[in-house]
């Protein structure tokens, strides 16, 4: 009986010469928002604008941009090109975003201006140079845009009646940038993964914080925390969402096989949970913690079980050679993986087109 293996693809690294300049363009693109971050600290020390200040923040601003710009023109090396747009466009846009605010003094809904700068400079940088630094760009910029609409139409206060608004408000930009973001291959995984976290983040921290705002209007009645105070329901749609959260990040981490999903999974169960034992005031947590290490333990022994009969049909079937080949190595040998072309020798960008997409999520 004659097997043929299966061959998974293996990504090279990239070649020196390429992975030390891209170390260095985020080096420079840190040092450079670092100058951004200290002038506008330190532009309106007083009521008047020091321009003396803020003109090198703006410098440095102007600086990100053209050189992101100037990249996609001049630089032939499509590699080389993406490294020198995608972050300096998007680092210069949250500067730009930054330059603005310090300028006009953070005018009236000034979260949907730099929102907008934010992610019109992420869009760009992307159409440019798809990769993943614009995309996580652009997604932060639709982050902002959407947290002040969603303050504006909903009852978002967590610390009152808007906390399942809230609640749901935040699941539902995960699973929409996270559908988004499985369009774009260089996306895929960094946008997703890091909303993620920030959903995590947020509900870590939600329910806490209702209880302290229920507390403090009374609303807990001495009773404890979760003593029948109102805010059971927001516990329980917490608990929703952060399951159908979990869901999703099953399905993208199956799909993907990428451990950041596994990393998600475990910190909203272990965050969340407990959490929600302590403000609905379980009287017997022995039950709530013996559900879930059982639940757990069934899925582990269920997985080991198919591992197990995986290893014994393996050991019946035997090891097939062919011919005079080492076993299970097809008669010509196994595909070697295509060459990496030397830094600086790939073809450049046609006019007017785009960099191909990177070989790897999250160059």
């Amino acid at each position: 009986m004659t097997t043929t293996p299966v061959h998974t693809p293996v990504t090279e690294p990239r070649p020196s010469g390429l992975r030390r300049d891209s170390v260095l363009v985020a080096l420079g693109c840190a040092l450079l928002s670092a100058a951004v971050a200290v002038s506008s600290l330190r532009a309106r020390t007083t009521n008047e604008l020091d321009w003396s200040v803020f003109g090198v923040g703006l410098a440095a601003t102007v600086g990100l941009l053209a050189v992101g710009l100037a990249a996609r023109v001049l630089v032939k090396d499509a590699d080389a090109a993406r490294n020198l747009t995608a972050w300096p466009l998007s680092f210069g846009s949250v500067a730009a975003a930054i330059v603005v605010g310090v300028y006009f003094e953070a005018p009236e809904n000034y979260a949907y201006i730099a929102g907008a700068i934010v992610a019109a400079g992420g869009v760009l940088g992307y159409v440019l140079a798809p990769s993943a630094a614009p995309a996580l760009t652009a997604t932060g910029g639709l982050a902002l845009l959407y947290g002040q609409a969603a303050s504006d139409v909903l009852d978002t206060d967590t610390s009152g009646s808007g906390l399942t608004s809230f609640v749901l408000a935040v699941a539902a930009f995960v699973v929409v940038v996270t559908a988004l973001a499985w369009m774009l291959p260089p996306a895929r995984i960094v946008v997703p993964v890091t909303a993620g976290a920030g959903a995590v983040v947020l509900y870590a921290f939600v329910l806490p914080l209702g209880a302290i705002g229920l507390a403090l209007g009374g609303g807990l009645g001495g009773s404890g925390l979760g003593g029948g105070g109102g805010l059971d329901d927001d516990v329980y749609v917490t608990l929703a969402a952060s399951a159908a959260l979990v869901v999703l990040w099953l399905v993208a981490g199956y799909l993907s096989d990428h451990p950041g999903f596994k990393v998600l999974i475990i910190a909203i169960t272990v965050t969340v949970v407990p959490s929600a034992t302590l403000l609905l005031a379980v009287e017997h947590p022995t039950w709530w913690a013996l559900v879930l290490g059982g639940v757990g333990g069934v899925v582990l022994v269920v997985v080991g079980l198919a591992g197990l009969r995986s290893s014994g049909s393996s050991g019946s079937t035997g090891t097939s050679t062919t011919g005079s080949g080492s076993p299970n190595t097809p008669p010509h040998g196994s595909p070697s993986p295509p060459s990496t072309p030397p830094y600086g020798s790939s073809p450049g960008t046609p006019p007017g087109g785009t960099p191909p997409p990177p070989s790897y999520l999250g160059r």
